[in-house]
């Protein structure tokens, strides 16, 4: 019985070998027709398997597509989708600056002098280094009454040879008038000349008169 058991256990071992070994050749027999047919491997689980592009290809066009050599691959690179560009559609608005008149102010109106007169002429009869009898001078505000308009004089300058003696430093109503004294004092022979300058606020400020004198040489005793 022992020997009996031990036979049918080799010839089970036998006939199990055999078939796996027919398995095999019919695998290898289709895997050789999928490479003839062009089909290309798709890792799955870990085994390999053909794929005929006739087939996979048409079955998943979204997913596979035919290769150069023929053969299905998978499609990375799925058709782009234009990201919509945002168009900024503000009406531009010119701001048109609107100027606001401004009032210009009213000018004050400005007296008017008169100066009498014209010109100082001290002659050539002051001895060197001796000073001069004293020219007047009269400034006049020549405004009307009416206008009520003032001038005020500030003071009058000169100089040397030539002096202020006397000043009119005052404001002077419409109509009214002030004087001014002058002396010259020649340092020598020749002639000099000068300015006697008005500070006032009248029009045409400041008033310039000039002033001209000769010195006479000193007498011999």
């Amino acid at each position: 019985m022992g020997p009996g058991r031990g036979g049918q256990r080799l010839r089970y071992r036998q006939v199990r070998k055999r078939n796996e070994h027919h398995s095999d050749k019919r695998g290898d027999n289709v895997r050789g027709r999928g490479r003839r047919a062009g089909s290309a491997r798709r890792p799955v689980g870990g085994r390999s398997i053909q794929l005929a592009c006739a087939g996979i290809c048409r079955r998943h066009p979204d997913i596979f597509v035919a290769g150069p050599d023929g053969n299905p691959h998978r499609n990375f690179d799925p058709t782009p989708t234009a990201t919509p560009t945002a168009t900024a559609s503000g009406a531009t608005s010119t701001a048109t600056a609107t100027r606001t008149a401004t009032a210009t102010p009213t000018a004050t109106p400005a007296g008017k002098l008169t100066i009498n007169p014209g010109s100082v002429d001290f002659g050539d009869k002051t001895t060197v280094d001796k000073a001069s009898k004293a020219k007047s001078v009269t400034i006049k505000n020549a405004t009307s009454k009416s206008s009520k308009i003032s001038v005020s004089i500030t003071g009058e300058t000169t100089a040397a040879p030539f002096a202020v003696k006397k000043e009119c430093s005052k404001t002077l109503a419409p109509a009214k008038s002030c004087e001014v004294s002058v002396v010259f004092t020649p340092p020598d022979t020749a002639e000099q000349t000068g300015e006697l300058i008005i500070n006032d606020d009248a029009s045409g400020a400041p008033q310039k008169i000039p002033l001209s004198g000769t010195g006479a040489a000193p007498k011999k005793k």
